[in-house]
């Protein structure tokens, strides 16, 4: 998983990126993706600090992700005020100063575990991510998109029976093959959506097209199919 937050810097855009990953391994290969990096933009690099302008991008291993356990609701102190470490804490930090949250290729592998832990750290992230965060899942099957949603779905349900008038819901929607799910958070979507797609919106809650409800149906179908096979002994 991925969180990458941004700041505007005279119009420009400063990223940077916090990998994490249940394998500690992929924590060289992360340095090493970030050397390479500013190695290429080395001389835009010594532009920018000729102008005494801070890097625009920078990549870092964040630490360990366990997308299979839940996130703690508040960050872990010592006696002297300082964070502790727990399972998913760096996880907790990064999701709720991100603008983008990219999880890709861990969740069908992981299938089982999140089915049992009721997808969990998914809710967790959802509540504890900021108003207007972009979540980007990429799968190499979309079969499990339909429990997303209906996670969704239940998160939406929600905030509708929260008292704030700025609650937030989420939005959903794939692209074209369905194995990318794209989800934004706002506490606004109901006013800033345009009205042409709102007239199409197929949920009272969960904010998708007819589109990408039929997709969800087809994905639906995809599942049932999966299941049967292992059922079979396929």
């Amino acid at each position: 998983m991925a969180a990458a937050a941004t700041e505007d810097l005279h119009y420009r855009r400063s990223i940077h990126t916090c990998v994490m990953d249940y394998e500690e391994g992929w924590q060289d290969l992360v340095v090493a993706m970030n050397q390479s990096t500013n190695t290429i933009l080395l001389q835009q690099q010594q532009e920018q600090q000729q102008q005494d302008k801070p890097q625009q991008l920078s990549c870092e291993w964040g630490g360990k992700c366990d997308i299979t356990k839940p996130l703690p609701q508040t960050l872990p102190l010592d006696v002297n005020g300082s964070t502790m470490s727990s399972t998913n804490a760096a996880c907790l930090s990064q999701i709720q100063q991100a603008n983008l949250i990219i999880c890709q290729y861990c969740v069908a592998e992981n299938a089982k575990l999140l089915l049992q832990s009721d997808y969990v750290f998914f809710e967790h992230m959802m509540q504890q991510a900021a108003d207007g965060t972009l979540f980007v899942f990429t799968e190499t099957t979309p079969r499990l998109w339909p429990d997303f949603c209906d996670l969704f779905q239940r998160y939406n349900n929600s905030c509708d029976q929260e008292t704030t008038a700025t609650s937030c819901s989420l939005q959903v929607s794939f692209n074209q093959n369905g194995k990318q799910m794209f989800v934004i958070k706002s506490s606004s979507c109901t006013t800033n959506i345009n009205q042409h797609v709102a007239d199409d919106l197929a949920a009272e809650s969960l904010f998708m097209t007819l589109q990408d409800a039929a997709m969800v149906e087809r994905f639906v179908d995809i599942a049932g199919c999966h299941q049967r096979k292992i059922q079979s002994g396929w």
